[in-house]
């Protein structure tokens, strides 16, 4: 299958870093994990595609959830405060532990459908994605599962977003989100043609001038270009002329 030619914008929709105000949080066991909401990813699809997307759901089933042994921890010993002690175990080694049931999950396999437009041909094609999601049920099967099955229905449709690229900096690790924003920003259009030097000559000599100081050029500055933009660009020729008086500061500050 021939590759489709996908204009920057499309590229730039689908990799946007998610607003911090619609980051939401939540503690599990000793993890804090951080996720967005389904509301919020159906807004960066109509976004991205323009109302133009549908998710199909193929199959939602339970599946049995697997018991976990736990081992007695000799800094925390099971006492009738913390364990049922009638279900406390000792292995042929003398140890004790306990093995703790696990309710079921609730799957839901589907498939989001969004079209792409190739700016060669105008041609638009349409791609499909599918994943699974889950939510565990706890308390009552009965009254839980549907919920649980609404639950792993937005779970699908986030994991089916981030294929294509949508909140996928949640699913990055620091390193990982490093090397993801400088490949972004081969995306953006140079900023910085000679018109708009022109324009902010006085600013852009003063730059220049602090560069022949420590004998750089504008591809020394990478660091420096993303600390001026809060990690948003590092290439100056695609850096907005807003940013340039915090990026002089920037790299004056790191040499005093």
């Amino acid at each position: 299958m021939k590759p489709l030619d996908l204009s920057n914008n499309t590229k730039l929709d689908l990799s946007a870093s998610i607003d911090p105000s619609l980051l939401k949080t939540r503690t599990m066991g000793k993890e804090e994990l951080t996720y967005v909401s389904q509301n919020t990813v159906v807004d960066l699809l109509n976004k991205a595609f323009n109302y133009m997307w549908s998710f199909v759901i193929d199959d939602q089933w339970l599946e049995q959830g697997v018991p976990v042994v736990k081992k007695e921890n000799p800094k925390y010993p099971f006492t009738e405060k913390n364990t049922d002690m009638s279900q406390v175990q000792v292995d042929a080694e003398g140890k004790r532990y306990v093995v703790l049931e696990q309710g079921p999950v609730a799957w839901t396999r589907g498939r989001l459908r969004v079209p792409f437009k190739d700016e060669t041909t105008g041609e638009v094609v349409w791609i499909e994605k599918s994943a699974c999601g889950a939510q565990a049920i706890i308390g009552n099967q009965a009254v839980q599962s549907t919920n649980a099955f609404k639950g792993s229905m937005s779970d699908c449709l986030k994991k089916c977003a981030s294929l294509f690229g949508i909140a996928l900096e949640l699913y990055r690790d620091e390193s990982e989100e490093e090397h993801f924003q400088m490949l972004r920003n081969e995306y953006y259009p140079d900023i910085w043609t000679e018109e708009v030097i022109a324009e902010n000559q006085k600013d852009y000599d003063k730059l220049m001038t602090i560069l022949e100081s420590y004998d750089w050029t504008l591809d020394d500055i990478s660091y420096y270009v993303s600390v001026a933009t809060d990690n948003v660009y590092n290439s100056f020729m695609k850096m907005p002329t807003e940013y340039m008086e915090r990026l002089i500061v920037a790299i004056q500050e790191d040499g005093e």
